[in-house]
């Protein structure tokens, strides 16, 4: 018959461990940070109302953003929910994701730079955030967001990866469109 071992059937006693390790990588959480900063030609205040008030330019923006609806938009508080396709699998698949996402203004000038806080979720993903923009010299801003992100330990390394290159696309695409607006204003 089968190798034994404490009386149960080898086979079983090797499913249960892979079901034992498969279960900890889904349900254990692992947390990731990382931040980033971009310089954008247009001053703090439009960069507030591009990317604080107006969310749904997170379609323009953001590589990952499939759809977005507005809950509230108050001066210091959007509440909004974004529909993500988010890559696995190395890319060959994309998962629809619902973030809820509530970002609120702390503070901002005349006491200092504007600066968001950001607490969205998904399921079994929980997201921190601060954004700050500060007025740079030449009359734009500079705009530095850091993120905490716990999510399941089997896709941490794959979400902090895409995490980092879809931000770095976002603000490098915001850039761009915040720039030329700026130039045709001019």
């Amino acid at each position: 018959g089968p190798n034994m071992i404490l009386g149960v059937p080898e086979g079983l006693v090797v499913l249960a461990v892979l079901a034992a390790v498969v279960y900890v990588l889904i349900e254990k959480r692992s947390t990731f940070t990382f931040a980033l900063e971009q310089d954008i030609d247009a001053p703090p205040k439009d960069v507030l109302r591009f990317w604080f008030h107006e969310p749904e330019n997170a379609l323009k923006c953001h590589p990952f953003a499939d759809g977005i609806v507005v809950h509230s938009r108050r001066q210091e508080q959007v509440d909004f929910t974004v529909t993500d396709r988010i890559p696995i699998l190395c890319g060959l698949l994309r998962m629809r994701v619902e973030v809820k996402a509530e970002t609120r203004l702390r503070e901002g000038p005349p006491a200092g730079p504007f600066i968001i806080d950001i607490i969205a979720s998904a399921p079994s993903v929980d997201v921190r955030g601060v954004v700050r923009l500060t007025a740079t010299p030449s009359g734009g801003c500079r705009f530095s967001e850091e993120y905490t992100n716990t999510v399941p330990m089997l896709f941490a390394y794959f979400s902090k990866r895409s995490a980092v290159s879809s931000h770095r696309q976002a603000l490098k695409t915001m850039s761009k469109l915040l720039g030329s607006a700026q130039n045709k204003r001019e």
